[in-house]
Order: structure tokens, then sequence, then C-alpha cells
């Protein structure tokens, strides 16, 4: 068939012995969607199709993805698991979960449960963090007024517009933004925060209300400037450096 050009065929006793499936299992269609889903889809796109008397199963590897992956996905969708990296690496979307969910079609809570899911196989790596302290200076003491631990690596802004999409924005806007914010957060908190810390002994957990009320107010501004309905920023997700690359030329040779 001209749609499936590409693909490899098999009768159905060719599929059975390439996969392994005993014949019984084709007897009854509850066993058979079983064997398929067990034994043929963790490897392989599958499209069954009756020509004439015969039923013929057209098939196209997915072992590219999945070798390089390295990890048994088990039931998982590796169409899913696919999106989601290529929205992390191409950069043409923003990385967050409502947008997996809707260029997979699934519902957020299961795209939650496969993003966990290569958090857990180190596919989707934690950001670095580094450690900081704000400690009392004007005593000497070293008592620490408030911790926290900031994230490093590459910042992407976007906005949430007025019918809940999340629009990328270009990347000279976002430079711009990130200029805008960084420098508004270090005046504010040079004339608002560090005087309310050293000054008057508030510490970190206190602080967080002021805190919450100087980045809103920041973002407001930063909102009407460039004309955003709900501007947001989050750091980029990174991918394990050891497959990135092979990731990248996968991606690029499917296009």
């Amino acid at each position: 068939m001209e749609q499936y050009k590409d693909w490899e065929k098999l009768s159905t006793k060719e599929l059975c012995v390439r996969f392994s499936i005993g014949p019984s299992a084709f007897k009854r269609k509850q066993q058979r969607e079983a064997a398929l889903k067990r034994k043929v889809e963790p490897t392989h796109y599958y499209h069954e199709v009756k020509e004439g008397k015969s039923n013929f199963y057209y098939i196209q590897p997915k072992d590219g993805l999945i070798s390089i992956l390295n990890c048994n996905i088990g039931k998982r969708d590796i169409d899913v698991i696919e999106t989601i990296l290529k929205v992390i690496i191409q950069r043409k979307h923003v990385p967050v979960q409502p947008v997996y969910a809707q260029l997979t079609g699934i519902t957020q809570s299961a795209i939650s449960g496969y993003v966990r899911f290569l958090e857990k196989s180190n596919i989707i790596i934690p950001p670095v963090t580094i450690p900081q302290y704000v400690l009392d200076e004007k005593e000497e003491t070293g008592e620490i007024y408030s911790y926290r631990e900031r994230k490093e690596g590459h910042r992407i802004y976007y906005d949430i517009t007025a019918d809940g999409s999340h629009k990328l924005l270009e990347e000279d806007t976002q430079a711009q933004i990130h200029d805008m914010y960084t420098k508004n957060w270090g005046f504010e908190y040079a004339t608002q925060v560090y005087p309310l810390q050293q000054e008057y002994r508030i510490k970190g957990q206190d602080l967080k209300g002021v805190l919450g009320n100087i980045d809103r107010l920041i973002w407001q501004k930063i909102n009407k400037t460039f004309g955003l309905d709900n501007g947001q920023r989050i750091v980029q997700p990174e991918i394990n450096p050891d497959i990135v690359k092979e990731l990248a030329e996968h991606f690029k040779q499917a296009n």
C-alpha cells in the first residue's frame, strides 16, 4: 500500500516468528492485542491491514530512539517520550507540561508520569543549584538570615496568552526581558530586601511575602512594557550530556 511504502510488510506467520509470538495468541482478539502490545509495540510502530482474506502487518523500527535512551520504557508510548525530548532539544515550544500534553494529545497528569520517568531514568537531569546565604554583617555574628538555592541554567521567557496558550518569545525579546528582570531585581534587593535583613533582622521565612510582592510588581512592569498577558520564566530543562548529541542527530534525521 502506498501509505506504507517505506514500511516492512509481514504476514501473521512472519510476524509471529520475528517477535517470538505463539500462533495461538492470534486466535482471539484480546490475546492478539496483548501480544502486539507486549512484543511488538516496545520496539516497532505497526499497522494491521486486511488485504483480501488475509491480515498483514506493516512495521517500522523504533530502535533508534530506544537504543539511545538505553532504558526499559515499559508500556509507555515512545511517541510521547520523543515529543517531550524534541521540545527540550529543538527549543521551538515552551518546555512545560501543559505544552507537552497539548502536543501529544494526552492528559497533563499522564505527562507528569512521563516526565518523572525521564528524570528518574537520568534522561532529563536536574539543574545545577548554587546555595546562597545572607549573613548578619552589621553585628558580624555570622548568623544566617536566609538561605536559598539558585538554579543555574538558561532562562526561557514566555507568555501565557489570554486563551491559555504558552507562547515562546523571540530570542531578542527574551534577552531584553532578562536584562530588565535582573536589573529590577538587583535594585529592589538593594533598596528593600537587604535593609530588611540587615537593619531589621527579618529572616528569610518572614521575607517570602515581600519577595513574592516584588516579583509580581516586576512582572507587571515587564508585561506592560512588552505587551504580554502573563509573562513567565523557567530554567531550560537539560538532557543528559551523554546522549544529547545523539538525540539531536536522531531528530534531525527523522525530520
